[in-house]
């Protein structure tokens, strides 16, 4: 199924694209959209709209992803296998929740299980909008710019790796980075990417590194190798580094994700994790931690039999936000029990891996250049100028 999508998706952006090569461009996956009930895409004028390799005239449509349906503006119901825009400025986006513009070009094909949709942008409006949602203007240049040489690099170490699938990267965070379109896509954003040109992370093997970073750290940074720890297993020094300033105290300490408490009932919890592991009834929690650290490694639910269910922590939080809160922000946490309920105290929002946003932040205003910066996160890695990326990586 794997290789007839990507045939397809290559056909189909050779057509819509028409001679333009991809180099320069970044074929992103809107994956949020497709799995709405319905949205509804708006057209500026002048914009070349193809659904099923007939042009159609239109200023707006909704679209029905899981029935892949579409009903243009004039009321009339058309069943797509394809959708090619073209704008003349942006497409618009439209959901329950808000609206989001994109620029380049977008591509919808009905696939098994719905549709895939692709964004083919240029790579300096992507990364903008990319270093924009991850920090945006609050955040001071030095910080800005470590941001910026981390993205790029995350970016075309996707591409190379991906060259043979329908997409470069995705837009969701906890996928890949958070893309939203033209949105925080600022002037300031785009002059920063210009500043830090050319610049890449490369791995010890000579090829481009995947850097990891997340928003706020409890205080420690973790080695990458602790999100394929085994429970028999665990990783022989964990940690990277302490992630404190002069005097001991954790650098994202001015994050508003610093700290969290929060309770969930025994029932709350089963309901978010029921999508990977069943239990009816939890009684307890027991928890393993990264040696040297406060960050679980391993938690255990004990059900009503006293039988111990072993869930990696990351994968734990990941389904409790996914179930629909974000207050548990990471791995570092304690627990206590309080009566059907448990209540988790930590620190910290993200996998505690790589570069800390708002530590990055605190060391640029006291001084540290964004080189400084990227050795201390990425000691692993070397900064090199590029000038020609793709055939880089080719």
């Amino acid at each position: 199924m794997r290789f007839v999508l990507t045939v397809l998706i290559i056909l189909f952006n050779s057509y819509s694209l028409g001679a333009q090569s991809l180099q320069g461009l970044v074929r992103v996956n809107l994956t949020g959209y497709a799995h709405v009930p319905q949205f509804t895409l708006g057209f500026s004028k002048g914009s070349h709209i193809l659904i099923n390799s007939e042009d159609h005239e239109m200023s707006s449509c909704d679209i029905y992803p899981e029935k892949q349906l579409l009903v243009t503006d004039q009321g009339q119901t058309v069943r797509f296998n394809t959708i090619v825009i073209r704008p003349k400025d942006v497409t618009s986006f439209t959901t329950r929740l808000g609206t989001q513009y994109f620029k380049g070009h977008i591509q919808i094909l009905a696939v098994e299980d719905g549709v895939l949709i692709v964004n083919t942008v240029p790579v300096p409006d992507y990364l903008a909008s990319v270093l924009g949602g991850e920090m945006g203007g609050a955040f001071c240049d030095e910080a800005l710019k470590a941001q910026a040489v981390a993205i790029r690099s995350y970016y075309f170490a996707k591409k190379q790796r991906n060259k043979d699938m329908a997409y470069d990267v995705c837009n969701t965070d906890g996928i890949d980075m958070v893309y939203r379109g033209t949105a925080f896509a600022t002037q300031k954003m785009y002059d920063i990417i210009s500043q830090t040109k050319d610049l890449y992370l490369i791995q010890g093997d000579g090829n481009v590194a995947v850097p990891l970073f997340h928003s706020t750290s409890g205080g420690w940074i973790l080695k990458d190798e602790v999100f394929s720890s085994d429970y028999y297993n665990p990783p022989i020094r964990p940690v990277l580094r302490k992630d404190v300033d002069d005097r001991g105290a954790p650098l994202a300490l001015a994050s508003p994700y610093f700290e969290f408490d929060v309770t969930f009932t025994s029932q709350e919890i089963a309901r978010a994790l029921s999508p990977f592991l069943k239990i009816n009834n939890i009684s307890d929690i027991k928890l393993t931690y990264f040696e040297g650290t406060e960050c679980v490694d391993f938690i255990g639910l004990v059900d009503g039999s006293d039988n111990i269910h072993w869930l990696k922590a990351f994968k734990f939080v990941s389904l409790i936000q996914q179930s629909g809160t974000l207050k548990l922000g990471s791995i570092q946490f304690v627990v206590k029990k309080q009566g059907d309920s448990f209540r988790f105290i930590g620190k910290g929002f993200g996998h505690q891996c790589g570069m800390s946003q708002f530590s990055a932040d605190a060391l640029g205003r006291n001084g540290c250049g964004f080189r400084e910066i990227l050795l201390r996160y990425y000691p692993q890695y070397r900064l090199v100028k590029i000038s020609d990326i793709e055939e880089f990586i080719e």
